[in-house]
């Protein structure tokens, strides 16, 4: 009966799309153990509207930074997706004109999210094969190209999926050290172009700020909810 009822509320949600028959879903999948507390908390976190309508609203943190200090003390899957997140939506192109990122820094994105779905050692060794690749190819870059920050960042995702629950590597530094350099990259491309000047960097800068905050909310709040 209780499957029979969540499979009518999810087709009414998916029917309809509105907020009050995913907060309905929700409730009932709270109700009968399919989703517990946390998942729902840490959807909130991630402004994600369901959630938040369900459980009211949690007090937002000011900065992207602040937000993912919080994260910092959450759950080691938790921190991956984040990362993940964050390395699959840059704010700027860093692989080219067509390509957010670099082969090695994509190879480590894909093994990492089938980690994330497969925590198992053959997959945690794909992750560690892929950051040596994306960490070598740092050490490959030509001296006047531009800082491979996206390489650099995958290295950093590889390793923090390695070291487990130890924590040696922050999540709030690894990805503001990331958000930086996709910053600067994007107002020296833009100041090379002519297209702005010292007064207006401030406003690209907190545009890249919100758009990568923004992206890895959704993905980390559709994957509370999913696992």
């Amino acid at each position: 009966m209780a499957d029979a009822r969540l499979a009518e509320l999810e087709r009414s949600w998916l029917a309809s799309g509105r907020l009050e028959d995913e907060v309905a879903f929700l409730r009932e999948r709270l109700r009968a153990g399919t989703l517990d507390r946390e998942q729902l908390e840490l959807a909130r976190a991630c402004d994600h509207p369901a959630a938040t309508a369900l459980l009211g609203p949690a007090p937002r943190p000011r900065s992207f930074s602040a937000w993912l200090r919080q994260l910092d003390d959450a759950g080691h899957a938790t921190r991956v997706c984040a990362a993940l997140a964050a390395l699959r939506a840059p704010p700027v192109r860093l692989g080219g004109h067509r390509q957010r990122l670099r082969p090695a820094a994509r190879e480590v994105l894909r093994a990492g999210e089938a980690w994330l779905a497969c925590p198992c050692p053959s997959c945690l060794v794909r992750v560690r094969v892929a950051g040596e690749r994306a960490e070598a190819e740092v050490q490959l870059q030509r001296f006047d190209a531009p800082y491979p920050v996206d390489l650099r960042f995958a290295a950093a995702v590889a390793e923090l999926i390695g070291q487990g629950a130890a924590r040696r590597i922050g999540l709030s530094t690894s990805v503001m050290a990331f958000l930086q350099g996709c910053q600067e990259r994007l107002v020296a491309t833009q100041v090379s172009l002519r297209r702005t000047l010292a007064p207006e960097a401030q406003a690209l800068r907190q545009g890249a700020e919100r758009r990568l905050w923004r992206r890895v909310e959704r993905a980390l709040g559709r994957w509370a909810l999913e696992r």
